[in-house]
């Protein structure tokens, strides 16, 4: 292990009061306030975490959907929702998890405290990049199931609290459709609890899956390979080893991923959700 740099992050418990830590550099680690006060048996801290009897790489990926991902996939592997602190070093080897390649060159960093909990607080939460509208469905299904909504999709069962505000855009999840007028609100916070199906797997939930930014087609290939091929392949390219679940429907453009052709008929299908495991 090298005697270099150590990054450590240290979430300070404060209720609906939480702060996100900017990050720098990529060594000043990067993360969302979390609030795991009170939760006893539904939090633990991991030390010298591993996979398989290597240490965990920061990156899930190999140079991508680092730190907060790693650390996440960690605790989903080891039946929790999530990550809510960690820390890390300079060592080697680390194991990246999602590709499944061992990292062995002075460059690599590895976590050396992952702490799981089944309850986090999400600051100004997103799904695609954009802010979450309060409604799951234009004007109906507001607050409560579209906060669910959110806690589900990030492997959780439910939102304890949630807050919201006027703002635009924000992203209506549930018709997938973009709210920008004037009387749009959006959720401001959402603390999330329980572990929900999709952290009991280890996995994740993409809503609307994309592939360089276009739509994925239910088929791998034209008019073949279809559904459970086509969402296995997504989440391997993503890290995971399959697709545990998956729903698609009408829709247009989409990309047939094994050819790398675009369909753009009325006939053409997509996903709207894939979970990996």
């Amino acid at each position: 292990m090298r005697a270099g740099l150590l990054i450590v992050i240290t979430i300070l418990v404060a209720p609906l009061a939480n702060q996100a830590l900017p990050g720098t550099g990529g060594h000043t680690l990067a993360a969302r306030a979390q609030d795991v006060g009170g939760r006893g048996e539904d939090s633990r801290r991991f030390e010298n975490p591993r996979v398989n009897g290597q240490v965990v790489d920061r990156c899930l990926n190999s140079a991508s959907n680092c730190e907060m991902p790693a650390a996440d996939n960690f605790c989903r592997l080891n039946g929790y929702a999530g990550a809510v602190y960690f820390r890390l070093e300079y060592t080697h080897p680390t194991l990246v998890v999602g590709d499944n390649k061992v990292c062995n060159d002075k460059t690599c960093q590895g976590f050396t405290a992952i702490t799981c909990a089944n309850q986090r607080r999400f600051d100004d939460p997103q799904i695609n990049g954009r802010a979450v509208d309060r409604c799951l469905n234009m004007g109906q299904n507001c607050e409560q199931p579209a906060a669910d909504n959110f806690c589900r999709l990030n492997g959780y069962a439910r939102a304890a609290s949630f807050r919201f505000a006027d703002m635009r855009p924000t992203m209506v999840a549930g018709d997938d459709k973009v709210c920008d007028e004037g009387y749009c609100q959006g959720f401001t916070t959402i603390t999330c609890e329980g572990r929900g199906e999709r952290a009991d797997r280890g996995g994740r939930s993409f809503v609307n899956p994309r592939i360089n930014g276009k739509l994925v087609d239910r088929c791998l290939n034209w008019g073949e390979n279809c559904e459970q091929p086509a969402a296995d392949n997504f989440c391997r390219q993503k890290g995971f080893s399959a697709a545990a679940a998956f729903e698609f429907a009408n829709m247009r453009p989409t990309l047939v991923v094994g050819d790398d052709k675009v369909c753009n008929e009325d006939m053409c299908q997509g996903f709207t959700t894939i979970t990996c495991r």
